[in-house]
């Protein structure tokens, strides 16, 4: 850890026993301290961000961090002081890459934000050549050749211009065209590099506001939007992957990985991330906001959405199963397929049967039968909408089919839990656009996975 960092704890976290046991994080854990642990941690919380000391501090806030029950904040100045008061060089160089293709409009937008950050913009085949002001490098390529080249084009014409003491501390942040952020929030980004554990951070990446159906759901409903909590990037947690729109990455670990997959026409993002992940820690930071133009037509939407299902066969080529579906444990599996069959006084009481050992687990709390019971009526329900959400989403084709079976119900439940619910929460307008949402990416699943003969991408992973 950094420094630089400080402590924010994550919104799930519940302080038991003066601050001795920590309930939180995804999956669910339980934390327990000695007395001196639980003392510091009561100070940590009663700030918004807790400043880390060196020493047993530093160690405490790692294991919070592991955990996912805890998320560094990097806030230091963006240039160091060195002992006469004088601002020295910053500890790390930040160069921005932008591909961009016959989008001149989306581009300039861009560039406007980024103040007098370094820009090596990528002209990727674009009928009429791209042409900006300043001192801003542009490389073009006489055909396209895709987001993944265009990108690898980019940052390797930067790490060809430094020497290899710059190269080590330079940081390349990957911005599509259309996409807008400010300098100064790229360079707080750039702040979490100080921990040398850090290989990659992302943005929150928002649609901007708009007026039509389309712009008001991809404002809620982006597949780029990871969401409002800070999160440790990997396959199968709540952030499992961010989005290549925004995304700083060391340029030494771009080396070592040789960037980006060009063979891969959607996905390539994810894939790097997930390379990444396996490197060190990939941080999704959403304390800063990045926005981006949504499709304006709805045959660009549902193109869009294939385009990203269409990913999942040729990724899981590479991943195997982080590109399930589904994770649920074996003791949830009972419960939530007793409910989706329409049996939930029965599931209800299975769910019951496990409070007793969930609360030994838990003896040192004063009321542990009731912490057990959230606990397990919490996951379940989490478990339950997690499956709804893939049953019309990715699994949707079997879903409908079900619809035609004794086990209707399945399909009847899975679709009020996942599209009522999004439609009392959203809007019922928004509902149709959700629809077409959920069986486009699916299309673009099953035909790619069916291409690339794997059915990862469809499997559930049971724990």
């Amino acid at each position: 850890m950094s420094l630089s960092t400080r402590l924010t704890f994550d919104p799930s976290v519940r302080s038991r026993a003066n601050g001795r046991i920590l309930i939180g994080g995804s999956p669910t854990r339980i934390m327990r301290l000695s007395e001196q642990g639980a003392a510091v941690v009561r100070s940590w919380l009663r700030d918004e961000q807790a400043t880390v000391a060196e020493g047993p501090q530093r160690t405490l806030a790692g294991r919070l961090i592991a955990a996912g029950i805890a998320h560094p904040v990097a806030t230091p100045p963006a240039s160091l002081t060195d002992q006469t008061g004088s601002a020295s060089r910053p500890r790390h160089h930040l160069r921005v890459v932008i591909p961009c293709r016959d989008d001149h409009e989306h581009l300039h937008m861009t560039l406007a934000g980024l103040g007098h950050a370094p820009v090596t913009v990528v002209d990727d085949g674009s009928q009429e050549a791209v042409a900006v002001a300043g001192e801003i490098e542009v490389i073009r390529s006489p055909e396209n050749r895709g987001p993944s080249a265009a990108r690898n084009t980019g940052w390797t014409a930067v790490s060809a211009t430094l020497d290899q003491v710059t190269s080590d501390n330079t940081i390349i942040g990957f911005i599509d065209a259309g996409v807008s952020i400010d300098e100064a929030d790229m360079r707080d980004l750039v702040q979490h590099f100080d921990d040398p554990h850090i290989v990659a951070v992302a943005p929150r990446v928002q649609s901007r506001p708009g007026d039509d159906r389309i712009s008001t759901y991809d404002r809620e409903r982006s597949p780029l939007d990871m969401g409002p909590n800070p999160a440790a990037v990997q396959p199968g947690q709540p952030v499992s992957y961010v989005p290549g729109a925004c995304l700083l990455v060391r340029l030494s670990k771009l080396v070592e990985l040789d960037g980006f997959d060009e063979t891969l026409r959607y996905g390539e993002d994810v894939d790097l991330v997930w390379r990444l992940s396996r490197q060190g820690i990939v941080r999704y930071e959403p304390s800063v906001v990045a926005t981006h133009t949504p499709r304006s037509t709805l045959k660009g939407f549902a193109r869009q959405r294939f385009g990203y299902g269409s990913s999942a066969g040729p990724l899981s080529q590479r991943h195997g199963t982080a590109l399930t579906p589904l994770v649920i444990s074996r003791w949830s599996l009972p419960i939530v397929g007793l409910t989706l069959l329409g049996h939930p006084i029965m599931a209800a009481g299975i769910a019951s049967a496990y409070v007793p050992s969930q609360a030994s687990k838990l003896g040192e709390l004063p009321d542990p039968m009731i912490e057990a019971m959230r606990i397990v009526v919490s996951g379940n329900l989490s478990a339950l909408q997690s499956t709804a959400d893939t049953a019309v989403r990715i699994w949707s084709p079997l879903t409908l089919l079900l619809s035609f079976t004794p086990f209707r119900r399945v399909s009847a439940i899975s679709a009020a839990l996942a599209w009522g619910r999004m439609a009392m929460t959203d809007g019922v307008d928004k509902l149709p656009l959700r629809i077409i949402d959920d069986l486009a990416y699916a299309a673009g699943v099953w035909r790619h996975s069916v291409r690339w003969r794997t059915a990862a991408p469809l499997r559930p992973r049971i724990l």
